[in-house]
């Protein structure tokens, strides 16, 4: 079974003795301001600019008699609810008096004696079998209208909860430095040269995170001017990301009998103890794995929209139970999503072990570069994403010939979460079609030949699963290889998808003009996303009870996730008894990809060690181990030290809010 939430949790009620962990609460002229900037939004502003003049507009309102009067008093009426009575019932008064700016006069008095952090927004959705099962009642089958296409999101809603207020470390240095200065909060100080003091004392580990969010928070229009921390703080809060994170737990029993636990056979062979073995059973013998999760990270963010190419990589990673429509299309899952992560807790010789088996970004890769990355965010495509995958998945391999004239298909709107067989609005013209293919360097001829490639490829990978003596239902490798010709079907074209679509895309992109306000200066999170994975496992093992938390470092840890299938090490001793290997089978770790990719986990780890410790102030003392299957890991003891640390966010109004979420430096 999955893991067991409380109603308090549920329903999002403080602990007792405890801060309240509800998402954020806007005031009413907090909700005026998102209505004005909604309506800019329609109307074409980006982000930024439309909070920003929502923001002054809501301010001039104030001074109108009658209606800034109104506000007043619905401001002190909230003020008092919230548990400030005194103060709500001062505003309530003062709003009788004309030309008094109630929401500014409202932040001096918060602000007087103690800094204010906006809340940082972060949802889950749960995906597990007793989530769901929780969510639903009974059943996890989402209804679906066949007359308007119209997905009933209801389930989603309902496994989605908020999640106590995080902190961003940009955040966490402002509040920091004003304690140890003793800082004048009320005062104005020039915002550029503030924040390079500030950074001045922030650990050199963490330096580069700092200012990557102040680049990404702090408008540069605010950079020069005076303001003060608070006002740097507001404009911070205005400029962060929403967090979303999708999670599906196992525990020990349904993990090889679930659809939605598919991707654990590509955990490493852990032994089931780490002494020598004695016979082959012995050998062969995994730990038993009492809890495997999966997890993917979405950002949404008031600068930008969508993040070009947020949507590659296993978008059913994290996905669960989810029913398989949803589970395909559910935006929150796709639409920005930076990476995935997936782990599992063994239990060897009595010792509760957490492995990191897995941290991927679909967006970035392992390896990437920046530039690169940054490079294809600005670059536009003709023809959406979604859009191209529509009309190869409707059996056209000439894109061109489609445009010229288009017939209905089955297209999934993710925005609005719809399935429509349509003929889809907005297509580019084949002549359109085919500029872009030219001005990226390409042809038609080459772009069909990609999608043929493509559409073999899946051919070829579902004989060769469907070949697969170990294919039966009722084997242990039975979710690996497809328990059914459809099933084997999808994993074949999923694996395409991940191949292919990148590379189809990128030829039909278009730079965006160094002018267009929506151009992307660096890409979001490229740098911090493998340092949150780590945080996140870290957590996990909080939540978990793990004894150590280890990250794979060496190509036998990270075999299996590239596809390998090895023989445990410990069973070379009886090769004699083992026979021959299985098709497809080996000794040792062959491919160039787990050599490539087990370098860049070691790196990432080791930069990620120092990262974390640069952030919090601590020492992990991760040191190398080796098990008997010769996989290599980073360990670091979940002494109670880091058990406390990784269970609480700090500088939330002034107090510890404890969380079994992680603690989000983004």
């Amino acid at each position: 079974m999955d893991i067991e939430y409380t109603d308090e949790e549920l329903a999002l009620r403080p602990t007792p003795g405890q801060q309240e962990l509800l998402p954020y609460n806007p005031s009413p002229l907090e909700q005026q301001k998102l209505g004005i900037a909604s309506l800019l939004r329609k109307l074409g502003y980006d982000k930024y600019r439309a909070y920003q003049l929502a923001d002054n507009t809501t301010f001039l309102s104030e001074f109108i008699p009658g209606f800034g009067d109104v506000q007043g008093m619905r401001e002190g009426k909230y003020l008092y609810d919230q548990g400030r009575p005194v103060l709500g019932a001062s505003i309530m008064g003062l709003s009788s008096l004309p030309f008094i700016p109630v929401g500014r006069m409202i932040k001096n008095i918060r602000n007087k004696g103690e800094l204010n952090v906006t809340p940082t927004q972060a949802f889950r959705t749960r995906t597990g079998e007793s989530a769901l099962e929780q969510a639903s009642d009974a059943t996890y089958n989402p209804s679906y209208s066949t007359q308007t296409g119209q997905l009933d999101m209801s389930l989603q809603e309902a496994a989605t909860v908020g999640r106590p207020n995080v902190e961003t470390l940009l955040e966490r240095e402002v509040v920091k430095f004003a304690a140890d200065t003793a800082s004048d909060i009320n005062k104005a100080y020039p915002v550029e040269n503030i924040l390079k003091q500030i950074e001045s004392k922030v650990p050199d580990a963490a330096k580069g995170g700092f200012q990557r969010q102040v680049d990404e928070f702090v408008p540069p229009e605010l950079m020069k001017t005076k303001a003060t921390l608070q006002e740097v703080l507001d404009n911070i809060g205005k400029n962060k990301p929403t967090i979303k994170e999708m999670e599906s737990q196992f525990e020990l029993g349904d993990v090889s009998g679930s659809l939605g636990a598919r991707y654990s056979p590509y955990l490493p062979n852990i032994p089931k103890s780490d002494t020598p073995a004695r016979t082959l059973p012995e050998a062969m013998a995994n730990a038993p794995i009492l809890n495997y999760t999966e997890r993917s990270f979405a950002i949404d963010s008031p600068k930008y929209d969508v993040i070009p190419g947020s949507g590659r990589g296993h978008g059913e990673v994290s996905t669960g139970l989810l029913p398989e429509f949803t589970r395909d299309n559910f935006d929150e899952n796709l639409k920005n999503r930076i990476f995935t992560t997936r782990s599992a807790l063994y239990e060897q010789d009595g010792k509760k072990i957490l492995i990191g088996a897995e941290g991927q970004s679909g967006l970035y890769r392992m390896g990437g570069s920046s530039k690169k990355a940054l490079e294809e965010m600005n670059q536009v495509s003709v023809l959406d994403d979604k859009m191209l995958e529509s009309i190869i998945d409707s059996g056209f391999t000439d894109v061109g010939r489609y445009l010229d004239n288009p017939s209905m298909i089955n297209y999934v709107d993710h925005e609005l979460g719809t399935l429509q067989r349509l003929t889809p609005a907005g297509l580019p013209s084949r002549k359109d079609f085919e500029e872009a293919l030219k001005s990226s360097g390409s042809s038609v001829e080459k772009f069909n030949d990609k999608v043929q490639e493509m559409l073999n490829y899946i051919d070829a990978q579902t004989t060769r699963i469907l070949s697969n003596p170990e294919r039966n239902p009722g084997g242990p490798r039975a979710l690996e290889y497809g328990s059914a010709p459809s099933e084997a079907r999808d994993l074949a074209t999923d694996d395409a998808k991940v191949r292919y679509l990148p590379e189809l895309t990128k030829m039909i992109k278009q730079k965006v003009d160094p002018k267009d306000p929506t151009k992307f200066t660096s890409p979001p999170m490229f740098k911090d996303w493998f340092p949150m994975h780590m945080k996140t496992v870290l957590n996990e093992g909080v939540e978990k009870g793990a004894d150590v938390v280890r990250f794979p470092i060496n190509d036998y840890a990270v075999a299996q996730q590239t596809g390998e299938d090895i023989l445990p090490a410990r069973a070379r001793d009886f090769m004699d008894e083992v026979g021959s290997l299985r098709e497809g089978q080996t000794l040792t770790p062959e491919r160039n990809l787990t050599q490539v990719l087990a370098r860049e986990y070691r790196k990432r780890t080791e930069q990620g060690i120092k990262r974390i410790e640069g952030e919090y102030g601590i020492k992990l003392n991760a040191k190398t181990v080796e098990d008997e299957n010769l996989n290599e890991f980073l360990e670091i003891e979940m002494t109670p030290e880091l058990k406390e640390i990784f269970k609480t966010i700090v500088f939330n109004r002034g107090g510890a809010v404890r969380k079994p979420l992680m603690n989000l430096k983004y």
